[in-house]
């Protein structure tokens, strides 16, 4: 009771003097700010290449400290996609879908618990994407050729890498410079064609060649052969030739559309590639594939490891593994997907969280024809599942 008192006392008296007693609350601590940078690579890629833009974020506060939270990126404003950010303060992203022109992309960086770290976002990181080189392989049978035969011509337009778009545009025929026969489109699944000509009636060699427009994601090219005819084998002197030879000296009988090729297969899987890279083996099963074909046919996707064997001596000796594959049927011209399947082999090496040699081997099998097949190697590093 007089200690109850004596406080009682106290306090009249701190009141007395004007003075007041109170109770403070514990502050919290302020949440660290947050800086983000971002750096795309390549800055200035070509239409289809792939393109990795790392966003690092760093605690201003404490340098020890390493934000955890996501980053979303954004290209001209709109969403790209989103990563988290990993041990070393950085969220990476990969893709191949930018167009062609001018990109400004940024990070955003949310925090995982906004009390210990801020949001902050990156300054714009400009991104320009060129249109992809293209090149014209041609061909000519038979050369040298004889007056008055009939010989063939074909050119393919290839997209050269590290480029991936679908080569779209026309394509001319030239003989000496001068446009022979009609504009051929090129694109939906057409890539090149097959012209038809007849040798003019005298020997001489003429430059034969083609020109490829190009589009808004691809460059123009052009390349040409010389063709030679030949007089024919007789021991008459061969006819004098006019003094000065025709326009166009070769006539175009008729084109038809070439086959599918090694180049357009490429471009096909070059999406999968970019995803193996950014998400490991599981992508095999969750990126899906187009393909554009000419006709009817069969497209067939193998994946091994570590290597495509090439026959079932050479898997033994090599213990290739199939740990993925997947196949289409083309009833007709036009555009098919296709998605992988992992064998138990693959699901295996997909959760092991080792790098992984592979080898893709895409075919096309044309109803009619010769098919087409290629094969691409990398390695890559698989992710456990989260």
């Amino acid at each position: 009771m007089r200690t109850h008192r004596f406080l009682a006392r106290s306090a009249a008296s701190l009141a007395v003097a004007g003075l007041s007693l109170a109770v403070l609350a514990p502050v919290a601590a302020a949440a660290d700010a947050t800086a983000t940078t971002l750096n795309p690579t390549p800055a200035s890629p070509v239409r289809g290449e792939p393109v990795t833009v790392t966003a690092t974020v760093t605690d201003t506060i404490n340098t020890m400290s390493v934000p955890t939270g996501t980053v979303s990126f954004l290209d001209n404003g709109t969403g790209m996609g989103s990563a988290p950010v990993d041990a070393t303060g950085k969220a990476v992203l990969t893709t191949s879908a930018l167009t062609t022109g001018m990109h400004s992309i940024v990070a955003n960086f949310v925090s995982g618990d906004a009390t210990l770290f801020t949001d902050s976002a990156s300054d714009p990181a400009i991104i320009t994407v060129g249109r992809a080189a293209t090149t014209i392989t041609l061909a000519i049978s038979p050369n040298p050729v004889a007056p008055g035969q009939t010989l063939t011509v074909d050119a393919f337009v290839d997209v050269t890498p590290p480029g991936a778009a679908d080569p779209v545009g026309v394509l001319q025929f030239i003989v000496d410079g001068t446009p022979i026969g009609d504009p051929l489109p090129v694109g939906a699944g057409i890539d090149g064609w097959e012209a038809t000509l007849i040798a003019p009636p005298f020997p001489g060699t003429y430059l034969v060649g083609a020109t490829f427009s190009g589009n808004m994601d691809t460059e123009p090219s052009s390349a040409s052969l010389p063709l030679t005819i030949t007089p024919p084998p007789s021991s008459n002197p061969p006819p004098v030739p006019p003094a000065a030879p025709p326009p166009q000296p070769l006539t175009s009988t008729s084109a038809a559309p070439a086959s599918l090729s090694v180049s357009r297969l490429n471009a096909m899987t070059s999406p999968l590639i970019a995803a193996l890279r950014a998400r490991g083996l599981a992508a095999l099963a969750r990126t899906v594939q187009t393909l554009t074909s000419p006709g009817p046919g069969v497209l067939d996707q193998k994946v091994y490891a570590p290597d495509a064997p090439k026959t079932a001596r050479a898997a033994v000796a090599k213990k290739s593994a199939l740990i993925a594959s997947g196949s289409h049927r083309f009833a007709a011209a036009g555009k098919g997907s296709l998605r992988l399947k992992l064998t138990a082999t693959g699901r295996k090496a997909a959760r092991a969280g080792k790098s992984t040699k592979i080898a893709i081997v895409t075919r096309f099998k044309p109803s009619t024809g010769a098919g087409v097949v290629t094969t691409r190697r990398l390695t890559v590093k698989a992710k456990r599942r989260r």
